[in-house]
C-alpha cells in the first residue's frame, strides 16, 4: 500500500510538472516580452502576464512576426488588470 501511495504521488508531481512547462517559451523570451510590453508603466504588468499567455495558447513556440504581436495586441486588450 505505501509503494503504491508513493507511486501515485511521484506520477502526480511528475504530471504536474509536465503540464507546467506546457504551452512555455524560454525564461528569456517571456521576460522580454513582458519586459517590452510593461515599459514604464508597472501597471501593466498583470495584463502583459494575461496577454501572454492567451497568446501562448494560440502559438506553440514564440515568433517575432506581426502575426504574433497582432494576437498579443488584442489578447492585451482583451485582458483586464487583477
Amino acid at each position: 500500500m505505501k509503494k503504491l501511495s508513493l507511486g501515485l504521488i511521484l506520477v502526480s508531481i511528475l504530471s504536474s510538472a509536465a503540464l507546467a512547462h506546457e504551452n512555455r517559451y524560454s525564461i528569456e523570451q517571456e521576460y522580454a516580452i513582458i519586459n517590452s510590453c510593461v515599459g514604464n508603466n508597472s501597471y501593466n504588468k498583470s495584463k502583459c502576464i494575461c496577454a501572454l499567455r492567451k497568446t501562448q495558447k494560440s502559438f506553440d513556440e514564440f515568433e517575432n512576426t506581426n502575426r504574433f504581436f497582432n494576437e498579443f495586441n488584442k489578447n492585451f486588450k482583451n485582458c483586464y488588470w487583477l
